[in-house]
């Protein structure tokens, strides 16, 4: 069973591990509540002849594999040239972006390299990315 002074215990280790896993602080410190609310929630899960800090480093772990997932799946960024800062996507963009997409995956490295304008080499790894993406 999982008590206050099980966290109170396991608080520093954790920290440090968040800390390792996100080199920002802040970002590590979110992780470590994402990681005490979702335990909290599956505190029946834990058996007593269960390592208590090891439960809860695997539970981090997987909150911050989610996280890293969902990052990636709701960030869609575009960097302006002009400012230099990161602004959500719009429609318009999203719908290029399907575009580009469809276009790397349908045609040679080649002929995607000559309608996107860039080297085949490009080409190439951007094919590598989106079949390892979608």
């Amino acid at each position: 069973m999982l008590t206050d002074k099980i966290i109170k215990k396991a608080l520093p280790k954790l920290i440090i591990y968040a800390r390792h896993l996100y080199y920002n602080p802040t970002k590590a410190d979110d992780l470590v509540g994402a990681t005490l609310l979702r335990a909290w929630s599956k505190k029946h899960l834990l058996k007593i002849d269960n390592n208590p800090l090891l439960w809860l480093k695997g539970i981090m772990y997987s909150v911050f594999c989610n996280q890293l997932k969902y990052d990636k799946l709701r960030d869609t960024f575009v960097l302006l040239e002009e400012d230099m800062y990161r602004t959500k996507a719009s429609q318009e963009d999203y719908i290029l972006c399907k575009e580009l997409i469809h276009i790397i995956k349908t045609k040679s490295c080649n002929e995607a390299a000559k309608e996107l304008g860039c080297c085949k080499a490009t080409a190439w790894h951007r094919r590598n990315w989106i079949n390892e993406e979608f």
